[in-house]
């Protein structure tokens, strides 16, 4: 039988944190989407004070009504275990997509500021601000859903995090003040995002050492490679927003995150790219398609799913393959670009590229690199 906590039966469990546990949930008998709930772990559960303050920061993001904002439905308590829940995404977080289209990436960007300038220009119903800074925007609290809409989530939770004693945030997406001082505002929430999209446009770790104290050192440094040193498709355009986004000293970033929204829609105009959002969805639907796309058995049951075989490689493909295949690896998408002809009629070498690494026929090697898995 499924664990229940109150009137939810828990599902599924999608993740667990240094403070809570993440679970897929539903009402028995309720025909409606499933939920997300999320609780505080068992050990923590006696420490009340804690419970309080964990509802408290949950109520910062039930405030927030946006459609980049994933929804707080319910704050409560069971059996003495706080938890709350919010809406169900039915798509992935950033950590699944790895390199992206440039326009894709520019669309979440863009969905991702919308929701930040959102929390930190939201009002209380007498029209003081309300102070919401997120403090930890980083690859997992970024959710795509198959219907192209970027929403973030976890509003409040790393200010309770530094309130147990932790830093707060991912180190790897920390701005340099944050790291140092422990300032978390509307300036450090828009460095965060500019790694973000840092990594989403060359399918790279902006900052990464083997421990958190050398992470923490190359935060602090602030040394930025431009994204299109990278990967050579960046645009200079695109490139210089991001370094904006990435400046070290907050006085020279952009306002606000509501004009780095301004800038990149500005982009994607220019770029003529069109509706983005239902291109997005197209593309995170057709990532979906050849998983296999079960009901979640119960916690209790693992189940056993099945999984449909990968749809074969293309021509283009094949031979791209092959010709990666006798290069000497790793490789960075220049040498893929300069090192691979697929011929007349064919898609651009580093489209198909982008095909071998969502396959996972590509994979990451380094900051930079790519090998044949």
């Amino acid at each position: 039988m499924a664990e229940r906590l109150g009137r939810y039966e828990l599902v599924k469990r999608l993740g667990r944190g240094g403070m809570g546990e993440v679970f897929l949930a539903r009402v028995p008998g309720d025909p409606s989407a499933p939920v997300v709930l999320k609780r505080l772990l068992p050990h923590l559960a006696s420490d009340r004070e804690l419970g309080r303050m964990f509802l408290n920061e949950a109520g910062v993001a039930a405030r927030l009504v946006h459609p980049n904002v994933s929804r707080v439905l319910e704050l409560g308590e069971a059996g003495g275990v706080f938890f709350f829940t919010m809406e169900f995404v039915d798509g992935s977080d950033l950590r699944a997509l790895g390199l992206v289209p440039l326009e894709l990436a520019v669309r979440i960007a863009a969905d991702a500021g919308r929701a930040l300038h959102a929390g930190h220009t939201a009002k209380d119903g007498s029209g003081r601000p309300l102070g919401i800074v997120h403090a930890d925007v980083s690859p997992k609290n970024l959710l795509v859903g198959l219907d192209g809409v970027t929403r973030l989530i976890d509003f409040g939770m790393s200010r309770l995090a530094r309130d147990e004693g932790s830093m707060g945030g991912t180190y790897e997406y920390m701005a340099p003040e944050q790291a140092v001082e422990g300032i978390t505002d509307a300036k450090t929430d828009q460095f965060s995002l500019g790694i973000v999209l840092w990594e989403l446009l060359t399918g790279g770790r902006l900052f990464g050492g083997d421990s958190d104290v050398l992470t923490l050192d190359q935060v602090v440094e602030c040394r930025v490679t431009r994204a299109r040193l990278v990967n050579p498709r960046v645009p200079e355009a695109l490139d210089a927003v991001v370094m904006r986004m990435l400046e070290k000293e907050p006085s020279r970033r952009f306002g606000d995150c509501g004009e780095v929204v301004t800038v990149l829609e500005r982009w994607l105009t220019d770029a003529r790219a069109g509706d983005v959002t239902q291109a997005l969805s197209g593309w995170m639907t057709q990532r979906a398609a050849p998983k296999q796309r079960a009901v979640a058995e119960p916690v209790t049951d693992p189940g056993i799913a099945v999984v449909a075989p990968p749809a074969p490689l293309s021509v283009h493909e094949e031979e791209a393959l092959r010709q990666l295949s006798t290069m000497a690896q790793p490789f960075t998408l220049e040498a893929i670009e300069a090192g691979v002809t697929l011929g007349p009629g064919a898609p651009p070498v580093l489209d198909v590229a982008q095909a071998l690494v969502e396959r996972g026929v590509l994979v990451r090697d380094g900051d930079d690199g790519f090998r044949v898995s």
